[in-house]
């Protein structure tokens, strides 16, 4: 159901402008409500792929990569060799269209790559969609060597209103800051990082309303939340999973 709902959702319209769902067009574009949140993870992201040494010559996956805004920012920024993937067909149309980069569709829990053929596997907003979660995060290890993981931080009710239909496409799982502490028993080592300030939230959806949104303040959002997103609540984790002695180089 999930994956007819979104290649609807991602379709190009016959007649009308493609409603981008991340800042594609930039921040006074057509896109969906919510972006300088986008802009915000896209940074931090970014900075953990930086981190881990991933630069020119190296390869990244953006898995779940939606119409192609991370991959698109990790090609300029990183230099690095990227490929998208989506559940949607038609996200990924939309990727090779606006940015001329490989997009392979394909479900998460049975990704048709090879064992450790990226450097670093991305998976962003992605994994509380997914039922068969576990398998999921076995696949972005099996073929990457690190790999960074994003998901919402939110209350049960609101995956209760998933599960009981009120909102049947919406998130499935919730996440802590230990939801991943699993994989250290399996040897891998997890870095936790809260990213999105809850309170600098509200004050960047009121410039989002107001029309206020343009280079130079999504700049200043960026910047606050740099100095904030460490103050509890955050909007969202990022965890950094690695493992010893493992090099993206």
């Amino acid at each position: 159901m999930i994956k007819e709902w979104l290649d609807s959702r991602y379709q190009k319209p016959a007649d009308g402008e493609y409603r981008a769902h991340s800042p594609i067009f930039g921040p006074k574009g057509n896109s969906e409500r919510g972006i300088v949140a986008r802009y915000i993870r896209a940074e931090n992201v970014l900075k953990a792929c930086r981190d881990l040494g991933i630069g020119k010559g190296q390869s990244l996956i953006d898995v779940g990569a939606s119409d192609g805004h991370f991959v698109s920012l990790a090609r300029e920024h990183l230099g690095c060799q990227v490929t998208a993937t989506d559940i949607s067909a038609e996200a990924c149309k939309r990727v090779e269209e606006m940015f001329g980069i490989r997009a392979v569709p394909c479900d998460a829990t049975a990704l048709p790559f090879s064992d450790q053929e990226f450097d670093v596997v991305v998976c962003m907003e992605t994994l509380e969609h997914i039922e068969q979660i576990h398998t999921a995060i076995g696949e972005l290890l099996r073929i990457g060597k690190r790999v960074v993981i994003t998901v919402p931080n939110e209350s049960v009710r609101k995956t209760t209103r998933t599960h009981i239909g009120i909102h049947p496409h919406k998130h499935i799982w919730n996440f802590k800051a230990q939801s991943f502490d699993f994989l250290k028993t399996m040897g891998y080592q997890v870095r936790v990082v809260r990213h999105t300030s809850t309170v600098g939230l509200v004050g960047y959806m009121v410039l989002e309303k107001f029309g206020l949104l343009n280079e130079t303040t999504v700049k200043m959002c960026l910047a606050i939340d740099r100095m904030i997103q460490s103050i509890p609540p955050s909007w969202g984790w990022m965890f950094i999973v690695t493992k010893p002695g493992s090099s993206a180089k």
